[in-house]
């Protein structure tokens, strides 16, 4: 199973000088939030390397309502997210983010077509593992739609690991300043979810993808939020006993960044 992507859209759109991002991939579910001061699109996940995007990357945009396009990138097999400053969507085999449109104001500084406006970041991690790959996404005006190019980018820096006798977490800077966590869990585990205990809806950064064989693995973004912190918490059951893996990051005034882990287990109650 995998978490669902259809209501991940907090609509906490991001808006660049000529592009507005959300997460959702439904319209009217809420309104874009205010624009918010971050490390641009175009500094997240670094810059493209001489080499292709891999040839089971497969990008569609689509028009949606107004000038809505939805972008999706599709990897089989992979747990694939979609980034763009704190706007984040992942999911099993696909992932996908709306991208507004701007209206042309016939004026001389108006972007040409074919002319890269801004930039996603997609990521794929190999189901059952932690191997992460990382990407772009060059978005042009295309008409009064969209086109893009994929391409392939350096790797992303790791910020740690940790592993308890259940479960193995690897996480990773996310190029915008914040983090990723990627954890696998025990295969005999039950009753996984994951949840954001911080944001305004409990599956926003918070992916669950299970596949027959493979230990389930579970992606938990925790984008920049200065000043304040993130928390993701992942819980699941292994026989009677309920376990839960907790993952916070802060970014205290005058303190370097910082990813915590901590697992608790509670023996669960039973019929009598």
């Amino acid at each position: 199973m995998t978490t669902s992507r259809l209501t991940v859209g907090v609509a906490a759109a991001l808006f660049s000088a000529l592009l507005s991002i959300d997460p959702s991939v439904r319209a009217g579910d809420a309104e874009p939030s205010a624009p918010l001061v971050e490390p641009t699109a175009a500094e997240a996940g670094g810059t493209a390397v001489a080499a292709p995007a891999p040839a089971d990357v497969t990008l569609t945009i689509t028009p949606e309502d107004g000038r809505a396009q939805r972008v999706v990138v599709h990897r089989p097999g992979y747990l694939v997210a979609l980034l763009h400053g704190s706007a984040r969507s992942a999911g099993k085999d696909w992932a996908a983010l709306r991208v507004q449109v701007p209206e042309a104001k016939g004026k001389r500084r108006d972007p040409r077509a074919g002319v890269e406006i801004d930039r996603l970041v997609w990521e794929a991690t190999r189901l059952g593992t932690f191997v992460t790959e990382r990407g772009l996404i060059s978005l042009s005006l295309d008409g009064a739609g969209l086109a893009g190019r994929l391409a392939l980018a350096a790797p992303p820096v790791s910020a740690g690991e940790t592993k308890s006798a259940h479960s193995t977490c690897v996480a990773h800077h996310d190029g915008a300043g914040g983090f990723t966590a990627l954890c696998r869990i025990d295969h005999a585990a039950r009753h996984i979810a994951a949840a954001n205990v911080t944001g305004l809806r409990v599956i926003e950064g918070a992916v669950v993808a299970t596949s027959k064989g493979l230990d389930p693995l579970i992606r938990l973004d925790l984008p920049l939020a200065p000043g304040m912190g993130e928390a993701r918490v992942v819980g699941f059951i292994l026989g009677r006993v309920g376990h839960a893996l907790r993952v916070e990051a802060s970014w205290a005034p005058g303190e370097a960044p910082a990813l915590f882990f901590a697992e608790t287990e509670r023996l669960q109650p039973q019929a009598p």
